[in-house]
C-alpha cells in the first residue's frame, strides 16, 4: 500500500489546495500528510521491499543447505548496511529486524556452531 500512496504525493497536495473540506476533514482525523510523512513513507516502503526480496530469497522453493548460508549472510549483510545510517527511524526498523531475523535463524545459528565444534546437543 505505501508503495501505491506514493504516486500519489502530488494528488494529495493539490487536494489540499482546491478542496478545503478535505484538509478540514484530514485534520479532524490523521493529519494532511505533509513533506516528512512522504519521506517517511518513502524509507518504510524501501525497508519493506528489501526484507520481503531477502526473505522470499531465503526461504523460496529452490533453497538448499549451501545457498541457504550465502543467503544469510546477504541478510546480516544487509542489516549492517542499514545499522551505519544516520536516520534513527531506519536504524530502529534495522534493530526490529534484526531481532526478528535472529529468531527466526537463531537456531540455525546454534545448530551450525555446534556441528563445527563436533557437539551434539540434541538440535
Amino acid at each position: 500500500m505505501l508503495f501505491a500512496s506514493e504516486k500519489y504525493e502530488k494528488a494529495f497536495s493539490l487536494f489540499e489546495i482546491l478542496d478545503p473540506a478535505f484538509k478540514h476533514h484530514l485534520e479532524e482525523t490523521c493529519g494532511v500528510p505533509d513533506h516528512d510523512d512522504w519521506e517517511n513513507a518513502r524509507k518504510v516502503s524501501g525497508f519493506l521491499a528489501d526484507s520481503w526480496f531477502l526473505t522470499k530469497n531465503m526461504f523460496g522453493f529452490d533453497a538448499t543447505s549451501d545457498t541457504l548460508i550465502d543467503r544469510i549472510a546477504r541478510i546480516e549483510l544487509k542489516f549492517c548496511d542499514w545499522a551505519k545510517s544516520v536516520d534513527t527511524k531506519t536504524i530502529t526498523m534495522t534493530n526490529f529486524s534484526g531481532l526478528a531475523a535472529s529468531i527466526i535463524v537463531g537456531g540455525w545459528r546454534k545448530r551450525a556452531l555446534a556441528e563445527s565444534l563436533g557437539e551434539d546437543n540434541g538440535w
